[in-house]
């Protein structure tokens, strides 16, 4: 408080010298008299007033400076008040709402002040309020009439804050405001122009424009029109509900079509995030601050998902291959408090019709690659509540998919997952139950299955030709303590050719039974293919092996690996084979390449000389193929394709022909084998009236093409 102040008070009479309360250059100062006598006036005087002193008796935070007057004078007879205030930069929450300029005249013959209220932002006048505020009417203190000219509306965003951010847009338009000043009742109608605003969790940017209407409970928005920041609409509309803007509540509905719908990374979500597109149906409704969202939609291009799983962990080399079980990884994660997603305030549940359309990615290892890929369909719930507790039901059946074995964050395999693969959720994500069946395809020879010597190669050079093996991997189970079980296929070889009076096929005969009884051998071949890309012999693994066969192995996995990593519709398999004057004739190329999300698929494959005839065009294009979906859903594709034929029939011919084709496939799915035959009877029979509805589609579907 100021020194020398003085304050009298008398009958009908109180004087006031120089009184103030200041801190630093805020003050709030109090000079004159209120009397009886007309000319005598009271006038208090308001400098540099900082609305943050205001924040701890506020449920907002406030900010901006207020500088004015007010001037009081007959107190006691017509009792003259004439203010004027200026509130610069008055901010909500760190929300600008502008300068505020507010002026009032008493009309002591009504009873009742004039008001007048400027809201000017960025110099621009954007809300007038004027009329009529008389305090002492029980019933109606206020008469007033604002008029909106592109005001901002990201006002709304305080009361929605860790809700929606981002809010920009203007509002034009005319409300009356009338009742008390805690029961306040607006009537109106405004229109939205430029509407912008992020829905936090999802992290979804929109647009939207449309007209509002205020009535004494509620503010309607009328046919919003949405689009997303790729131009694909929208429509919405709803209302919020309220008690003299308190106990709020809000119900929201709308449709969309190939609408943005999430747009997460690793760092906003960690249990889930992608970019995801839907067309179907949305709701949004609530109270205060509890978000409900629920939607009902069919995945459109352009959907990416991601679950990851990653974390710590070790891998331990012994004997050839072992596997550990990621269950501790994750229960690690999931009792980390770092992973835990803020999602007070928020319910999700969305009904997902999952098509090829979107690709899925269950990460085991981000750093090393470890991770389940593809393309299927699938019916999936996914239910989000307030305590962060993150539930999926349903069945995912794989179509088209990816698994990449890593080992040492050096080796890095692409298994290729069979059709019918499904993955199924009853709840926790992390307890998913696996039953995916894959392969992963080399071409190696059969040497070592046949015993064959070096010399024996010289004499008959046939016996280092290599044919397709394929190493079997089978993943059952929970998704956090999988059964992993191999196998390894060798089919398409010359099974009548002879190899010391034995066939070949007796020799892979002999060779599949061991592999059945010997799983140690069968850790060391499926070693020995994926690692070494070749059959092993018994005496492959004892000390001294090749070093030039180990360095360009290591070579060729890390090229495949960091090339692929530049695009996930590229995949890339090089195989060095050795590093001598041979490795022109032995280096082996795989690449593959997807557009139009997946649909269209070009894959080159072998090596870039010939045995026969050296290095020409067509070794250069190798083995090829291009395959299209003419379905969304896969059902249908088209393939054209070039491949190089060996002989398998006569060893002793080492020249190799080429066969170019195209093929129509079509692939259905049933329990039992009438029941194809019976949806094509069904759709060549003439419509019913009464006809019942076909049975459903089986949840465990067997496919054939």
């Amino acid at each position: 408080m100021s020194e020398n102040n003085k304050v009298i008070l008398e009958h009908e009479k109180y004087s006031i010298n120089n009184f103030s309360i200041y801190n630093g250059d805020q003050k709030i100062n109090f000079n004159g008299v209120l009397s009886t006598d007309p000319d005598e006036n009271l006038f208090i005087s308001i400098v540099n007033f900082d609305f943050e002193n205001l924040n701890p008796l506020m449920t907002k935070k406030l900010n901006g400076v207020l500088n004015g007057f007010i001037d009081v004078k007959d107190f006691f007879r017509e009792r003259k008040i004439d203010s004027r205030l200026n509130l610069r930069d008055f901010k909500i929450n760190d929300f600008l709402v502008g300068n505020v300029i507010a002026y009032s005249e008493y009309d002591n013959t009504l009873r009742n002040f004039d008001v007048n209220l400027d809201v000017i932002t960025n110099g621009k006048q954007t809300m007038l309020i004027s009329g009529k505020f008389d305090p002492g009417d029980a019933t109606n203190q206020l008469d007033l009439e604002a008029n909106f000219t592109s005001a901002n509306i990201n006002l709304i965003q305080p009361f929605y804050e860790d809700i929606i951010s981002d809010v920009s847009g203007q509002l034009d338009g005319k409300v009356a405001i009338k009742g008390r000043l805690k029961n306040l009742v607006i009537d109106g109608r405004g229109k939205t122009n430029g509407g912008e605003f992020t829905l936090d969790y999802l992290k979804t940017h929109y647009k939207l424009d449309g007209e509002v209407v205020f009535d004494e409970h509620n503010i309607q928005f009328v046919d919003f029109k949405l689009q997303d920041h790729h131009n694909n609409e929208g429509t919405i509309s709803g209302v919020i509900s309220h008690n003299a803007f308190k106990e709020l509540s809000y119900d929201f509905s709308g449709s969309m079509k190939n609408f943005l719908v999430l747009n997460t990374t690793p760092k906003d979500n960690n249990l889930y995030y992608g970019t995801a597109y839907a067309t179907g149906n949305l709701r949004i409704f609530g109270k205060e601050k509890v978000l409900n969202i629920s939607a009902t939609a069919t995945t459109a291009p352009g959907t990416r998902f991601y679950i990851p799983l990653d974390g710590g962990g070790e891998v331990i080399k012994e004997d050839f291959i072992n596997f550990i079980s990621i269950q501790d990884t994750v229960a690690l994660q999931k009792r980390t408090e770092s992973k835990k997603v803020n999602l007070a305030g928020i319910n999700l549940n969305f009904d997902f019709d999952i098509t090829r359309d979107a690709y899925c990615e269950i990460i085991f290892d981000v750093t090393a690659g470890d991770i389940i890929r593809g393309r299927g369909n699938g019916k999936i719930n996914l239910q989000i509540d307030t305590k962060g507790d993150f539930n999926m039901y349903g069945d995912y059946m794989i179509e088209e998919g990816w698994y990449n074995f890593t080992l040492y964050n050096v080796i890095n395999k692409e298994f290729q997952i069979e059709p019918s693969s499904k993955i199924s959720w009853i709840g926790d994500p992390y307890e998913a139950i696996l039953d995916i069946k894959a392969n992963y395809e080399q071409l190696a020879s059969l040497t070592p299955i046949l015993r064959a010597t070096q010399d024996d190669i010289n004499l008959n050079p046939e016996l280092s030709r290599k044919y397709p093996a394929k190493v079997l991997l089978g993943i059952k189970g929970s998704l956090i303590a999988p059964e992993i079980e191999f196998g390894i296929d060798i089919d398409e070889y010359p099974k009548n050719a002879i190899y010391r009076n034995v066939s070949y096929e007796t020799h892979l005969t002999a060779f599949k039974n061991k592999l059945a009884t010997d799983e140690q051998e069968l850790k060391r071949q499926v070693f020995s293919l994926i690692i070494l890309k070749n059959f092993s012999s018994e005496n492959a693994f004892n000390v001294g092996g090749s070093v030039e066969k180990s360095v360009s192995e290591f070579i060729s996995n890390q090229i495949s690996y960091w090339v692929t990593q530049f695009d996930e519709n590229l995949i890339i398999d090089v195989d060095l084979g050795s590093l001598d004057e041979e490795a022109f004739n032995t280096f082996q190329l795989r690449m593959s390449y997807s557009f139009l999300d997946g649909r269209l698929r070009v894959t080159r494959d072998g090596g870039f000389s010939d045995a026969a005839t050296g290095t020409n065009v067509a070794s250069v294009l190798g083995d090829w193929s291009v395959e299209y979906l003419l379905t969304n859903d896969g059902r249908l594709r088209a393939k054209i394709y070039n491949r190089t034929n060996y002989n398998t029939l006569n060893p002793e011919v080492r020249s190799a022909s080429t066969t170019a084709g195209f093929s129509i496939l079509h692939t259905t799915s049933f329990d039992k084998l009438k029941e194809v035959f019976k949806k094509a009877r069904d759709q060549n029979r003439p419509p019913a009236t009464n006809e019942p509805a076909p049975p459903s589609e089986s949840t465990e579907p067997v496919s054939k093409q």
